[in-house]
Order: structure tokens, then sequence, then C-alpha cells
């Protein structure tokens, strides 16, 4: 006699359980962006595949990556809440690879081919000219140093304000008072607007990923909204873009792209460990 087994519904955790595989497929797509966004610079098969990678997927892996991180860290904060223990394994992690990188790379730049002194490794190393030049090299790293440090603080609240509800309305406000701030510094000072836009709209999907993250640890119910999510922002993602507004080109296109991702997470969790996919993917994200 053959039983009947109930398949379980799919809850919110199903992005954690595929989040290596998620986070090898963020960095390829910002790999692959990097080569797509020189091709239409320097107008080299600036067209097909590649121009439509580069107008409507962009750089909208990091705002994948983000999103998990801050899901993870909520997973992390969860299984052991010492404050000193979570910024010294994070910062070590991050810090150690970055100065081993960063130094030479500085060095070299900056004292050997440009004949500076030591004054502008040191300027570069700390992130000082990302707000005063513009440097982009590195940015991500101060970026996701900036997510560290806030990051004990929102999970403090989130324990305080219990209900949900709140948290992501809470979350929403904040996101929309962060846009409101990018437009104003837009308007008074575009110079400054142009060096810092790339991490000032990080933020929202980071602050989105660690209330996502207090849904996804208790397994809640309601993933199908990220379909809800996919089909709307798709039909829309071509009107909004041909408008040429920054503030809702970010928005949309890391929307567009994280719902396809956790709608492409659903098929990923049908396919076995020992996937070839899989196997290649995950390295990438480890």
């Amino acid at each position: 006699m053959k039983v009947e087994t109930k398949e379980e519904p799919i809850t919110c955790d199903l992005l954690s359980r595929q989040r290596t595989v998620i986070m090898g497929l963020a960095i390829l797509s910002v790999i692959f962006f990097h080569y797509t966004d020189d091709c239409m610079t320097y107008k080299m098969y600036n067209e097909g595949f590649i121009k439509w990678y580069w107008t409507y997927v962009k750089s909208s892996g990091v705002d994948i990556f983000l999103f998990l991180s801050g899901l993870s860290l909520y997973y992390a904060m969860k299984k052991n809440s010492d404050i000193v223990r979570f910024y010294k394994r994070r910062l070590v992690r991050i810090l150690i690879p970055y100065f081993l990188v960063a130094v030479p790379t500085w060095v070299i730049l900056d004292m050997v081919l440009k004949g500076e002194g030591i004054k502008d490794v040191v300027l570069h190393l700390s992130f000082l000219t990302f707000f005063t030049r513009g440097t982009k090299l590195y940015w991500y790293i101060g970026m996701i140093l900036v997510c560290y440090l806030i990051f004990p603080a929102i999970y403090a609240w989130m324990q305080k304000c219990s209900r949900i509800v709140l948290q992501w309305g809470a979350c929403i406000l904040i996101c929309l008072l962060i846009t409101f701030v990018a437009y104003e510094l837009k308007v008074l000072n575009q110079d400054f607007y142009k060096h810092v836009e790339i991490a000032v709209f990080r933020l929202p999907p980071f602050l989105l990923g660690c209330i996502y993250g207090k849904a996804s640890y208790e397994k809640r119910h309601g993933y199908w909204l990220w379909g809800v999510a996919a089909v709307l922002s798709a039909s829309v993602i071509a009107q909004v873009l041909e408008r040429k507004s920054t503030f809702f080109d970010r928005y949309i296109i890391a929307i567009v792209n994280m719902a396809m991702i956790a709608c492409l997470a659903v098929l990923l969790d049908k396919l076995k460990k020992d996937n070839w996919f899989v196997r290649f993917t995950s390295w990438f994200g480890i």
C-alpha cells in the first residue's frame, strides 16, 4: 500500500536554506555586470543580451548580497548574542583580508605609480577618499563594515519591538527617510551625492534583510508574496527605467531581481546538493 506524504508548505526560511547558492549567484552576477559595464562604456558588444543585462540587472547582485547578509546576521545573533564576540569575529574576518589586499594596492597606486606620500595611502585605506573624492575601489568593504557596526542596535530594537508588522512598518519608514535624505543631498550637493549614492541606496536592502531574518528564523508563512513582488515589479520595470530616475531605478531593479531569485530558490530547493549547478554556485557563495 502506497502511503501518500503531505508536502510541507514553503516558508520564509527557504532563502536561508539556499543562502550559499544564492550568494554565489549574486557574486557571479556582480562579476558579469562589471563585464557588461565595460562593454557599454567602451562601446563593444553593447547590444543584445549585454545591453539587456546592463539595463535590467545591473549591480543588483550587491543588493541581494546585502539582503542575505542582513538575514544571516539575524541568525548569527540569535545563535550567540554576545556583541563583543559578534564584532570580533566579523571585523577579524573582513579586515585581515582587506588590509592584505588593499595595503599593497594603494602603495603601488599612490606611492609607486603616482609618487604620492603615505598620507594618501592612509586616506584611501580609511575610506575617507570615498567621501572626498568618490573613490569606489573597495567601497563595498566600507559598506559592509557599516552594516556590521549598526546591526546589533537593529537587533536589540527588534527584540524590544516584537510585533513584526511594526518592524516592517518602521523599516519602510526608514527606507523612505533614506530616500528623502538622498534626494535632498542630490539637490544641495550633487558632487558629494555622486560620491556616496552607490552606498546610500544599499542600506535599504540590508535593513529589509534584517527584518526578513526574523520571519525566516521563525519559519513564517507568506513566501508566496515574493511571487507577487516579482510579477508587479517586472511589469513596471520598463516604464520606470524609461523615466531615468536614479531613486526608482535602484529600488525597482533591486526588487525585481531579488524577487526573481526568491522564486528561483523554490526550484533550487528541489535540486540535489550534489547537482553540478548547486556545487558550482555554492563554491562562489561560501
